[in-house]
Formats: structure tokens, C-alpha cells, sequence
């Protein structure tokens, strides 16, 4: 009695290795939500409960495709515009004191404002970052700058001259 061949199975879809990913609406949500906070990413991934680990959340951001991703951008970008907030309320605080004369409150409200202003030009250079006008001449803001004339003049010496 011969016997017919089975049809082969179709193979199993293989699986990722690693541990599955956490990544819900609802949890890209609060994460982004602690960011406007002011949460730092670490600090969300390592105390926020039920978070997943940094580097899961940054594999989530480095896939452009990834829902998160998008929703990291915006959410950088209310960020730095209520960092930018906090700075003014700190400078007014600081105009808005009861007369007492203390260095170590300016330096420290100084370092929180640099801090910020550093951390808003980072998320947002275009909004906050330093703007560099390179231009020549005196020609005023938003006219052609003329021609510029650079002169070179190479001189040789011989070993025996100038010493």
C-alpha cells in the first residue's frame, strides 16, 4: 500500500525574541503627560508605575513609524514652551520678593533659569534655540551684502633672511 505524502504544515510565524512591549494608547498618554510635567524621560521610565524600561520607550522613538514617536514630539514641544513659562516665573519671583538681600536664592533661581533656557533650546531650537546672523559689512538687516575682496599675500624667505 503506498502511501501519499502529506502536505508539508506551513511554519509557525516566528516570534520576536525578547520580552513583549508594553506600548498602549493609554500608557504613551501618561508618559507624555509627566513629560509636559516636567518629568525627565528616565525619571518616568524608572519611578512611574507600570512604565517600561528606558530602553524599550527609546526603541518606541527610534522607529519613526512608531505611534509614540509623534506624540514624544509634541509633547517635547509644550514642554519647552511651559519651561519657557517657568522662567518668567522665576524671574518675577525674583522681582516680586519681599526685599530680602540673598545671594544663594538669585544663584539658585540664576541656575534654574539656565537650566531651562538651555534644556527649551535644545527641544526646540527653532523657537528657542540662539539665532546666528552671519553677515558682512555694514549693510543693514535684511539687505544683499555686496562683494567681499579677500587679498592673500604669501611671502617666502630664504634660511639666511630675518635671522
Amino acid at each position: 500500500m503506498p502511501t501519499t505524502p502529506k502536505p508539508k504544515a506551513k511554519p509557525a510565524p516566528k516570534r520576536k525574541i525578547g520580552r513583549p512591549t508594553k506600548y498602549s494608547a493609554a500608557l504613551a498618554m501618561k508618559i507624555c503627560g509627566r513629560m509636559v510635567e516636567g518629568w525627565s524621560l528616565r525619571r518616568i521610565c524608572r519611578e512611574m508605575p507600570g512604565a517600561p524600561h528606558l530602553s524599550t520607550v527609546c526603541g518606541w522613538l527610534a522607529d519613526p513609524g512608531h505611534p509614540f514617536s509623534e506624540q514624544y514630539a509634541r509633547a517635547s514641544a509644550l514642554r519647552a514652551e511651559l519651561q519657557a513659562d517657568e522662567i518668567v516665573e522665576i524671574a518675577d519671583g525674583l522681582l516680586s520678593g519681599d526685599g530680602e538681600d540673598c545671594s544663594e536664592r538669585v544663584q539658585r533661581d540664576r541656575l534654574g533659569v539656565d537650566a531651562r533656557k538651555w534644556v527649551a533650546a535644545r527641544m526646540r531650537p527653532k523657537r528657542w534655540g540662539n539665532k546666528v546672523d552671519v553677515g558682512f559689512g555694514d549693510a543693514p538687516d535684511g539687505a544683499e551684502g555686496g562683494n567681499m575682496e579677500v587679498t592673500l599675500n604669501i611671502v617666502r624667505t630664504s634660511k639666511g633672511e630675518g635671522e
